[in-house]
């Protein structure tokens, strides 16, 4: 528990200390936020969208030791996808972007 609020007083999360399993489930019943998946979505423009931008990259630094799940994309070509009806026309739409 010292380890964890040592950690948590620095501002960091506890995804970055690597606790085993037998920690895990001595800080379980504290219901840590820090503790539970985060995914990072990063909003670039079209032609950032498989290369991701300084932005992205930026944000990818920022999280490197959280253990966090980053996602890059572009939320108006996603938009136009969910617009579409069918599923063959989405598949169409995707695969035209790769």
């Amino acid at each position: 528990m010292i380890r964890c609020k040592d950690h948590l007083e620095k501002g960091k999360s506890i995804r970055e200390l690597q606790l085993s399993k037998e920690d895990k489930v001595a800080v379980a019943d504290l219901f840590l936020l820090t503790d539970k998946p985060v995914l990072y979505v990063a909003n670039v423009d079209e032609a950032s969208m498989h290369t991701g931008n300084k932005f992205s990259e930026s944000l990818k630094a920022a999280v490197k030791d959280e253990k966090a799940e980053v996602i890059i994309m572009n939320n108006s070509i996603e938009a136009q996808i969910a617009e579409l009806e069918t599923a063959d026309d989405k598949q169409l739409f995707m695969e035209e972007y790769k």
